[in-house]
């Protein structure tokens, strides 16, 4: 039985704490730390398996999603159309190919996506789990490079150079308490009493 919940008493205050702490980046970093763990085919792999999967394809972004069954979701141009192809993250397999748009090369003469994922992973030492163009600057591209538990953004300039890096912080979605990771909390109510403390089970 797991508990979650310390109710420590002072002369005067009651401090109210979980016995364990949460995942510090979120939900959505556990999920990305499982699915990498299944993989058998790595984010830049499936860039260009799903490039290969188009006439002339390009990939613009890519990304391994967990929200469901973990799978890649590699952005790609091909014929004047963006596509969406999806790929098994086990065997490398295209699972579905299905056009989302018209769109154009946002930056000609960027290097690769999959150089830029290879960039990343090496200068971070960890796994890349996304790469998308910079939301101001489409020349600019940033990746998500998963590095034990701690996620981080990795900017490139259009030759590869590494602009930045820093921790992604969750947003307040990754950051809601589930079931079985809770983050630390405290409430200050009046209590009288010497020092005690007690765990509370957690609900099932």
């Amino acid at each position: 039985m797991r508990l979650h919940t310390l109710l420590i008493g002072t002369s005067g205050t009651i401090l109210l704490a979980a016995c364990s702490g949460a995942d510090g980046m979120g939900p959505r970093v556990t999920k990305l730390q499982e699915a990498v763990a299944q993989a058998k085919v790595s984010l830049g792999r499936s860039v260009k398996s799903g490039e290969a999967s188009l006439t002339a394809g390009k990939a613009v972004k890519a990304a391994l999603l967990v929200d469901a069954i973990p799978e890649y979701s590699v952005g790609a141009l091909g014929g004047g159309s963006l596509y969406d192809v999806r790929l098994d993250i086990v065997t490398g397999s295209v699972t579905a190919s299905n056009v989302v748009g018209a769109s154009t090369d946002p930056c000609p003469g960027s290097i690769p996506v999959a150089d830029a994922v290879a960039i990343a992973e090496a200068h971070m030492n960890g796994t890349s789990v996304a790469v998308q163009p910079d939301d101001d600057d489409q020349c600019l591209r940033e990746v998500q490079v998963l590095v034990g538990d701690v996620l981080w953004e990795v900017k490139e300039a259009r030759d590869g150079a590494v602009l930045r890096r820093r921790s992604r912080r969750p947003t307040a979605t990754e950051r809601r308490p589930s079931s079985k990771a809770r983050f630390l909390r405290f409430h200050a109510l009046p209590f009288e009493h010497l020092p005690t403390v007690t765990c509370i089970p957690a609900e099932a």
